[in-house]
């Protein structure tokens, strides 16, 4: 019946909360940050002595890699963004002053009303920007003195004033550990103040693939999923559509949608091989969320994974897009996004995304995923000091 049938869906709803949070709470008890060491990430690394500075990661290796980073916005790489691109030097004018303990410029970047929210974090700060030195004040007390941000990839869309980007952070050259992330802001393009702020850090606890194999699962059966999952791989990898097949679909489609707004329409659909259709063969797709923290390379494999992702969850739950930046001048996206089941916000999912693209091909080429924690901080803890600290040490 109708409503045995949304007793299912909330029940797993249930068990897909109810899993993260008990995982998360059960390592954070039993693992020493010490213990942590081998989650590092192979992020392209580009040595410098100078320190407390913005600068953006390269991804060559050629000598030009080893330059000193530079302030300068025009000089850097046109793949990654341009001079014009108002957003982006707004942004780094933020990341700038934050990395060298200048907070009052950090908070003159912000709108007189304005909502920033770091989601390791509880609550967000709304037009206060004395909380908001606090917050910065606080968040560069955890770090190094030598430390610097460094943006893998940016999306810029001064047309609409938003910005997403995707970084992590170093010390004396190497990565520190479980310091990746993705940000998303809206600006006033009159003031060019920051209105919003969304800033989502990848989890310091990770969710091993047993229990994300057992939530699947368990999820699967609770919402009354007819085919298993080996079944339904199976028929998805027969009826991959052909290119006819797909121009039709996308014909029916709002022309004025993005490729990301199209990927996820395809997700809500279940229609897996219309959502692969948006992404080239080689892609790489990286998530960090409370069940699924990999990497992903080719189409193969993320087919798995969206199925995996899809089993997890009621039949009912959406991907719903709240912001999106698109970059016409390198192919970028970056997204804030948050999930449903039944037009219902689930609590501890929402995100940022950061999604690069071939713009000849028109096609996604890799995406990088993060999930806002779902176990969060106080704002200033002896406690959190405590980890961050010891994890500062990890990276000497």
């Amino acid at each position: 019946s109708q409503s045995s049938a949304k007793m299912r869906h909330a029940t797993a709803s249930l068990l897909y909360i109810t899993t993260i949070f008990a995982n998360t709470a059960s390592v954070l008890a039993f693992n020493s940050p010490r213990n942590l060491r081998q989650y590092r990430h192979p992020w392209t690394i580009v040595s410098s002595r100078k320190h407390s500075v913005f600068r953006y990661a390269s991804a060559s290796t050629s000598k030009d890699s080893t330059k000193e980073p530079t302030n300068d916005i025009s000089s850097l790489s046109s793949t990654t963004t341009t001079a014009t691109n108002i957003g982006a030097e707004i942004i780094q004018n933020l990341f700038n002053a934050v990395i060298q303990r200048d907070f009052t410029s950090a908070i003159n970047s912000f709108a007189s009303n304005f909502t920033y929210e770091d989601t390791t974090y509880i609550n967000a700060i709304t037009n206060n920007h004395d909380d908001l030195q606090n917050h910065f004040q606080h968040s560069a007390s955890l770090l190094p003195p030598d430390a610097q941000i460094i943006v893998d990839a940016i999306a810029c869309d001064d047309t609409n004033g938003k910005v997403g980007a995707k970084w992590h952070l170093e010390k004396n050259g190497k990565t520190i550990p479980f310091s990746s992330g993705c940000s998303f802001y809206s600006i006033d393009i009159d003031t060019q103040k920051i209105t919003e702020g969304f800033k989502a850090t990848e989890m310091l606890v990770k969710t091993n693939e047993k229990i994300a194999d057992a939530v699947v699962s368990n999820a699967a059966k609770l919402s009354g999923a007819a085919d298993s999952f080996v079944e339904r791989l199976q028929q998805s990898q027969k009826d991959q559509p052909s290119n006819d097949d797909k121009n039709d679909n996308e014909e029916t489609a709002n022309e004025a949608a993005s490729i990301i707004q199209k990927y996820y329409n395809a997700w809500n659909n279940r229609d897996m091989e219309l959502a692969l259709s948006y992404f080239s063969d080689n892609c790489t797709v990286q998530t960090e969320d409370p069940l699924f923290v990999r990497t992903i390379t080719g189409k193969d494999n993320l087919r798995t994974h969206l199925l995996e992702n899809a089993d997890s969850l009621p039949s009912s739950a959406s991907i719903i897009c709240d912001d999106i930046a698109i970059d016409t001048s390198n192919g970028n996206y970056g997204v804030r996004w948050h999930l449903e089941v039944n037009g219902n916000a689930l609590p501890g999912l929402r995100g940022c995304s950061l999604c690069t693209s071939d713009v000849e091909l028109g096609l996604l080429t890799s995406c990088y995923d993060v999930t806002e924690a779902p176990v969060k901080l106080p704002r200033v803890t002896k406690g959190s000091k405590y980890v961050f600290s010891d994890l500062m040490a990890l990276s000497s």
